[in-house]
């Protein structure tokens, strides 16, 4: 079972190293998730029942949900209008401007951001699959100096977020069968999640899950010529 599988037409896939900078930095979130104030900060839109479930995950199921070949969290990258605003502010050109050091959320923010910006100057399909990021956004980062962009980003504390956080069925999936000690099972699910993120942003919530749920049950090729979820 492959990304490559659920659709009709090639691209290029991420390789083995997108998908270990991917698995990096979810890593890095579920970690950063098991503080009681950020968690409470950053999963705020989530059902009490699966922020419960989510900050009290085990290291190996860590090790599982991370594996997903698709960020977990998201860094605004849908808000195209809060971008266009960091990204003009004028402390981006000025390379005297030392933002305030970070803490774990804001190193991770940088983090994630200075991995889509490779990206999306690498391949924007990659960009967009991983980040859920639009073609615009992928395009808007890409036109910046990786300064530029690390520090509009530094301005900000506010970036970083749990991705669907109000999409109760899609974090029932990961929580679940997404954290399998099943391979199989585990890998399913995080497909077919990824297919209805890659969907049409905002689609009828069925109409979604029953597109990815067809998808992933069709013949596929071997994605980026590694399996997915070696634990």
């Amino acid at each position: 079972m492959s990304v490559q599988g659920m659709y009709s037409m090639p691209f290029d896939c991420p390789d083995a190293a997108d998908l270990k900078n991917t698995r990096s930095l979810n890593q890095a979130f579920l970690l950063l998730l098991r503080d009681a104030g950020r968690s409470r900060q950053l999963l705020e839109s989530l059902h009490p029942d699966l922020m419960t479930r989510l900050t009290t995950l085990s290291q190996r199921q860590i090790e599982s949900l991370a594996a997903a070949p698709f960020l977990l969290f998201s860094i605004s990258e849908r808000d195209d209008r809060l971008w266009q605003s960091l990204l003009a502010d004028r402390h981006c050109n000025d390379l005297f401007f030392a933002p305030a050091a970070g803490d774990g959320a804001g190193r991770l923010t940088a983090a994630a951001l200075g991995f889509a910006w490779q990206l999306a100057k690498k391949n924007s399909y990659t960009a967009r699959l991983i980040c859920g990021a639009s073609l615009h956004w992928c395009e808007l980062l890409a036109d910046q100096p990786i300064y530029q962009v690390l520090t509009a980003a530094a301005t900000h504390n506010d970036l970083l977020k749990l991705r669907s956080a109000s999409d109760t069925r899609l974090w029932r999936k990961l929580l679940g069968s997404g954290v399998s000690g099943n391979k199989q099972v585990r890998n399913a699910a995080h497909l077919i999640v990824l297919g209805v993120l890659t969907r049409n942003p905002q689609p009828a919530e069925r109409d979604a899950w029953a597109s990815a749920a067809c998808a992933s049950r069709q013949p596929v090729q071997r994605f980026a010529e590694r399996p997915l979820g070696d634990n």
